[in-house]
């Protein structure tokens, strides 16, 4: 299964998209088209880039697209018409979304003075075998925390894996949970620290 990715925003999606469109046009490495209502849906905008860049995989395109139940969320997809290899792995699909999209948000945040940066869904979970409640309690955590700065609530979720992680005994390490906060969108310090307070947790339950 590819991984959602996504960008968080704190101005409204159509903004965000109209001044991405515009980057994107001054750097030149995509065919840019700006689409609203996609396919029919109100309120669905997007945009679509068909990459100019080199690469292995034929015809790579984008989308930048938000829904209006997310609000404060634009996600993005990747498709070709032909993947090298094919299916794309998880590796390949994120590497090729970084390519496309990490220069368009890097010009972003350097005109508007923001701090955006891809949201990439964590490999999983199957790599280190955890057990399916354990993996979706982590991927809510993930999908839900504002990676920038956790909300109390995103405390609260965190604390509620780390107490379920001890009490059904899931063989999770510090250095695992740390590469999969890091591949799920948070920056590496912040992965590390949370993968610290995890196993302080755990030995701190363990005493009980």
């Amino acid at each position: 299964m590819l991984p959602k990715i996504s960008i968080k925003v704190d101005v409204s999606t159509e903004i965000f998209l109209d001044r991405l469109e515009q980057i994107a046009k001054n750097l030149g490495n995509a065919e840019v088209k700006r689409t609203r209502d996609i396919a029919g849906f109100e309120g669905w905008q997007g945009l679509n880039l068909d990459s100019r860049l080199p690469s292995s995989h034929e015809n790579l395109c984008g989308i930048v697209f938000s829904q209006p139940e997310s609000a404060d969320m634009a996600f993005i997809e990747l498709s070709a018409v032909k993947w090298h290899p094919d299916p794309p792995p998880y590796d390949t699909y994120v590497e090729a979304a970084r390519i496309l999209f990490d220069p368009l948000i890097k010009g972003y945040n350097k005109k508007y003075n923001s701090r955006y940066r891809l949201s990439v869904q964590a490999k999983t979970v199957k790599k280190f075998a955890l057990p399916p409640e354990t993996a979706k309690r982590l991927q809510s955590f993930i999908a839900c925390a504002n990676k920038r700065a956790l909300h109390p609530n995103d405390w609260n979720r965190f604390y509620q894996f780390i107490a379920f992680c001890h009490a059904h005994h899931v063989k999770l390490t510090g250095s695992h949970l740390s590469r999969l906060l890091f591949e799920g969108g948070f920056s590496k310090e912040k992965a590390e620290y949370l993968a610290d307070i995890y196993c302080h947790g755990k030995e701190i339950l363990a005493l009980k």
